[in-house]
């Protein structure tokens, strides 16, 4: 179908031990990671279409759709509150 695109949700998920952002899509065989989120999906968006090509999703000249969708989880410590008085 002419001007179709094949769209491809990709999760990013941040990892705080190693310090990088990651994301991985089975569909399209990608595994990435990056130190920012920006810097991820600017990758993403370099290697996806080359990796669509290698697996025949995709001809040269159609276009492809990657949906990078971040995730981040963090755990905080919850204090007491500190009540403020004036006067």
């Amino acid at each position: 179908m002419a001007g179709s695109r094949k769209a491809y949700e990709i999760t990013a998920e941040w990892d705080g031990e190693a310090g990088v952002w990651w994301c991985s899509n089975d569909e399209l065989p990608l595994a990435t990671e990056a130190p920012t989120f920006e810097q991820l999906f600017a990758r993403v968006l370099a290697v996806a279409p080359e990796i669509a090509a290698e697996n025949g999703l995709a001809a040269p000249g159609e276009e492809i759709e990657p949906h990078v969708i971040a995730e981040r989880v963090q755990a905080v410590p919850v204090v007491a509150a500190a009540w403020i008085t004036t006067c």
